[in-house]
């Protein structure tokens, strides 16, 4: 199920081609990203149906280790559970993403730069295996080559858009706090 699970019911990712890899960017140093904790609905970017819209739930689970869950679309298996960490190339912080199958890692990565256009709108972006196709598939070698290659066209393919699932939170302090803060009208004089 590996290549396929990013599919994220049917998201296009085989039209991409390889996205897989036989190790991480790196180890787990960065601390999370406290801003991709939550639920996102995300969309794919070159689907063959662009009104699939996918819930994915992404939760800490240690300091610098996430969770993130989605739909796989497949009656045996309903949940994609992958467990991913930051390496920072450039500044630029990329997920080492692994699926998790029965508990376990399965050995495969995929590497996924982030981008927020907004505090609640997001971009990810996969990279491509057949633009690091002549790289040793170590994590010094992927890690330094993605490095160099990070900015030219390609070597990210653009995968999903997603928007913050916000909870709605009934709030009446709010209100009165507004309503508190207007300034009081003096009386008006009498004649």
């Amino acid at each position: 199920m590996r290549f396929g699970s990013w599919c994220l019911l049917g998201l296009a990712l085989p039209l991409f081609g390889c996205i897989e890899f036989d190790a991480p960017l790196g180890p787990p140093k960065s601390p999370i990203d406290p801003n991709l904790l939550g639920e996102w609905r995300c969309m794919s970017f070159g689907t063959p149906d662009p009104d699939v819209v996918v819930r994915m739930n992404v939760q800490a689970l240690e300091p610098n280790h996430y969770e993130v869950v989605f739909p796989c679309d497949q009656p045996d298996h309903p949940d994609c559970r992958f467990r991913a960490h930051i390496t920072r190339l450039h500044h630029t912080p990329i997920l080492s993403a692994e699926e998790m199958e029965g508990g376990k890692g399965s050995g495969k990565w995929y590497f996924v730069r982030y981008t927020f256009h907004r505090y609640n709108l997001l971009r990810f972006e996969v990279a491509d295996h057949d633009a690091l196709k002549d790289v040793p598939e170590t994590s010094s070698a992927l890690r330094q080559a993605l490095g160099k290659e990070m900015k030219r066209h390609g070597v990210f393919l653009d995968y999903l858009a997603c928007a913050k699932v916000e909870e709605k939170v009934q709030d009446d302090s709010a209100t009165e706090s507004t309503t508190s803060a207007l300034p009081t009208p003096e009386p008006t004089p009498s004649k």
